[in-house]
């Protein structure tokens, strides 16, 4: 991640004109993804073209077709089960397939152990798990894709709230100074409002706006209606159930004002005060996103990067609001979103 980074820094210190907050976030997500999960070198802040990038587009996820296709994958799994759809458009596609297979033949032909995703891929297929390009596929979209989104936020957040963006260069630079450097795990860990930033980020910004689960036992409900008078509602077994994330995180119920972006209320001691399920942006229970811990480092090792070199401020080419895409699954806004990052007079030297 520390040679991403690196790159990442001398990427923008190379581009002075503005940049588009998405295409960042795509590049070093990308990269790191390649690099962390694939043993492989991104090379997209290099080069100007993320392979990453080009699979994500080769899906058919931004066509009305993709749409319906995914949106029968959410609702009726068991229709596409039988007509052999995938909520992709593809079973996998080939260019990724092709990639994977490459990264896992390479490893397979050195014997090197790295401890990484492709020695997982590898022991799955030892074991004759067949579906080993399929938790590719699922690193893939949760590590790539959801993290850029997310960092993408993070940094328009920051451009639009400067006292928040000032806090965190100070943590930022009392830390970097303490470790002399800001890429080491310890360093990582103390970096404490960052990561509550993160957090209000994705309580506001929601990667999904809603959970889908399937109920496996009876059970009653109460009403949520004050003058129910005991009143119950019946969920049967099987029943597809929908969490509405956004609607929970914008509940003045759990958050005061929530429309305001204010990181401190997720320190401990505030968090403490909510229902856990007041916070699903990583999902809840089994199904937990399980990328959670790498997408939380990745985009907290990115930020901390940039706060460290650079100031971030809104570019007039970003109008708001920002508008959703009308039949568009990707989860970036229709508005391009340009920021300006100029070079810090006063930082701590690494």
């Amino acid at each position: 991640m520390e040679n991403v980074c690196k790159e990442m820094i001398s990427y923008l210190n190379n581009h002075k004109f503005s940049i588009r907050a998405d295409e960042l976030a795509l590049k070093f997500t990308g990269s790191n993804v390649m690099t962390c999960a694939y043993g492989m070198v991104g090379e997209s802040f290099s080069s100007g073209t993320c392979v990453m990038n080009e699979i994500r587009e080769s899906m058919s996820m931004s066509t009305k077709i993709g749409v319906v296709t995914h949106t029968l994958g959410l609702f009726c799994p068991n229709l596409c089960k039988l007509l052999n759809i995938s909520y992709l458009g593809k079973q996998v596609p080939v260019s990724f397939g092709n990639l994977i297979r490459s990264a896992v033949k390479s490893r397979e032909r050195t014997k090197n152990v790295s401890n990484d995703f492709v020695d997982f891929l590898i022991e799955c297929k030892r074991k004759g798990d067949l579906s080993f390009l399929g938790h590719a596929m699922t690193f893939f979209l949760d590590g790539y894709e959801t993290s850029a989104y997310l960092l993408t936020y993070t940094l328009l957040e920051l451009a639009r709230n400067p006292s928040v963006q000032v806090e965190a260069q100070s943590e930022i630079d009392v830390v970097c100074k303490a470790h002399n450097t800001i890429y080491s795990y310890g360093a990582l860990k103390e970096l404490s409002y960052l990561e509550d930033i993160i957090y209000e980020t994705l309580r506001i910004h929601p990667v999904i706006k809603f959970l889908n689960r399937s109920c496996t036992k009876e059970c009653l409900l109460p009403s949520p209606y004050q003058d129910s008078d005991g009143m119950f509602v019946q969920i049967k077994k099987g029943t597809q159930i929908f969490i509405p994330v956004e609607a929970i995180h914008r509940d003045t119920k759990y958050y005061h004002d929530p429309k305001k972006f204010d990181p401190h209320r997720f320190k401990q001691e505030n968090r403490s005060r909510r229902p856990k399920q007041s916070f699903l942006g990583f999902g809840d229970g089994p199904r937990i996103c399980p990328g959670q811990q790498f997408a939380v480092t990745q985009i907290k090792i990115a930020l901390a990067a940039i706060l460290l070199h650079f100031n971030i401020s809104i570019n007039a080419k970003t109008i708001f609001p920002l508008r959703k895409k009308f039949y568009h699954l990707s989860k970036f806004p229709k508005n391009e979103i340009w920021l300006d990052f100029s070079v810090r007079t006063t930082q701590t030297k690494q």
